[in-house]
């Protein structure tokens, strides 16, 4: 049966979700977990993923339209649609009849005379906040590079922007009166990685059945953190470590992997953290890359039955080893907790 899509909350404030790109098009086949599109909101871009298997048979919002949570933005189907269906927000405020047209009946509608001409690239431009659709990676290379996508819309050029539009950019002239890049950010560094969820899941069950202990996620996260991080860095003094359960607020912990599991409690924040843990494991988010913070940022996902982990460094913050030796540590203790807790 057609099982409608939604514009998912992505966050606590959220009235809309701007699309910035659709992964699927009408008619292909999805399985549950695949990226299904990215929505961009709180000047954030996520990747939310379809829920259930089958195929793609309407798509009822375009790129760059802002849509209302809540409201059917897609269909999946079991079976293959015959006629998928794909039109924007506005063509439904404004059509009063052939709502539903199928794709290939709008085709035996174009006139003969027309059917060599192209039609004009339709050009969206910036929202009136500032925000520029693009996706993650077309950000996270324009950044890199020390580029200004807004150099693009001043020229005209279509949204939302991709890595060819960032090589279009980086093709460009240079202009003299173009804001420098900023310090550092070609140093920016990223590594992405992904661990299955069933070891730390039973361990859990474990702790609460054979051990009468109700641990709670966050507390086993932090300890693995931190003991990962104390590994892979020298630490002088205490080692904070700050875990925001998206969407709840940020809590500070101290040297969580010196402590009882069971004991780990948040403190007062002071100074800067020495890692940021996003834990986005309860929500529709799949993966998050907003940039570098004051500290070394651990975005913790789960796609299916397995923890998908991106680490955002800067050269400033930690060297690419130990980066690779913080990232491979806390897996480690994902896959296998109770032997480090031995």
């Amino acid at each position: 049966m057609p099982r409608d899509v939604i514009m998912p909350a992505l966050g606590m404030a959220q009235d809309t979700g701007l699309i910035v790109a659709w992964h699927k098009q009408p008619g292909e086949a999805v399985s549950a977990g695949d990226v299904l599109m990215e929505v961009e909101t709180d000047k954030t871009t996520m990747e939310v993923p379809a829920d259930h298997d089958g195929f793609v048979a309407a798509i009822y919002a375009e790129a760059g339209e802002a849509v209302p949570v809540g409201q059917v933005i897609a269909v999946i189907s079991d079976d293959r649609p015959d006629h998928p269906v794909r039109r924007s927000i506005e063509s439904k405020k404004t059509e009063t009849t052939d709502v539903d047209t199928p794709a290939e009946s709008v085709a035996e509608k174009v006139p003969a005379s027309s059917a060599d001409i192209s039609p004009a690239p339709q050009v969206i431009t910036a929202s009136g906040d500032g925000r520029i659709l693009a996706s993650p990676k077309a950000k996270r290379m324009a950044r890199e590079l020390g580029l200004d996508l807004k150099r693009l819309v001043n020229l005209g050029h279509p949204q939302p922007y991709h890595v060819s539009d960032v090589e279009t950019l980086r093709a460009l002239p240079q202009d003299a009166a173009a804001p420098a890049a900023v310090s550092g950010t070609s140093d920016l560094g990223q590594i992405a990685a992904r661990v299955k969820a069933k070891a730390f899941d039973a361990f859990l069950g474990r702790m609460r059945t054979d051990g009468e202990v109700e641990l709670q996620p966050h507390q086993a996260l932090v300890s693995f953190a931190a003991a990962s991080l104390r590994e892979a860095i020298p630490v002088n003094g205490e080692l904070a470590i700050d875990i925001s359960t998206i969407p709840h607020p940020a809590a500070r912990y101290v040297d969580p992997d010196l402590q009882r599991l069971s004991t780990v409690e948040a403190v007062a924040a002071s100074g800067d953290p020495a890692l940021i843990i996003r834990d986005t494991t309860g929500t529709f988010i799949t993966g998050m890359r907003i940039g570098t913070a004051e500290a070394p940022v651990l975005t913790i996902a789960r796609r299916k039955r397995s923890f998908v982990l991106t680490l955002e460094f800067s050269a400033e913050q930690m060297s690419a080893d130990q980066s690779v030796k913080l990232v491979s540590g806390f897996c480690e203790r994902l896959s296998e907790p109770l032997r480090y807790l031995a």
